[in-house]
């Protein structure tokens, strides 16, 4: 497994991206949402992580309001998935 970057700010490390089939300004989109909602929900709690469903559920409210179609946003330790997408709408990270 690769080292994680550490983000611009030298917050939380930037997550490694596994796959891609979006464009470059969706892929800076979906991790700055990833990061932003992540840093948010850490600063409200006092450093407490919140469930992940909360956190996807802020990632995914950030793309609906940004892209249109309906986005599907997994978020945790352990899972499985099996995925088909559009053309174009996918990134899978792993931090």
């Amino acid at each position: 497994m690769t080292e994680a970057k550490k983000s611009e700010d030298g917050g939380i490390p930037e997550p490694n991206v596994l796959h891609i089939e979006m464009n470059q300004e969706m892929k800076v989109f979906a991790i700055k949402s990833a990061t932003n909602s992540y840093t948010t929900m850490l600063s409200t709690t006092g450093g407490i992580s919140l469930p992940y469903k909360d956190l996807a559920k802020s990632i995914k409210a950030a793309f609906d309001n940004e892209y249109p179609g309906s986005w599907h946003v997994v978020v945790g330790k352990s899972f499985g998935s099996f995925v088909t997408n559009e053309v174009g709408w996918l990134v899978s990270c792993l931090s």
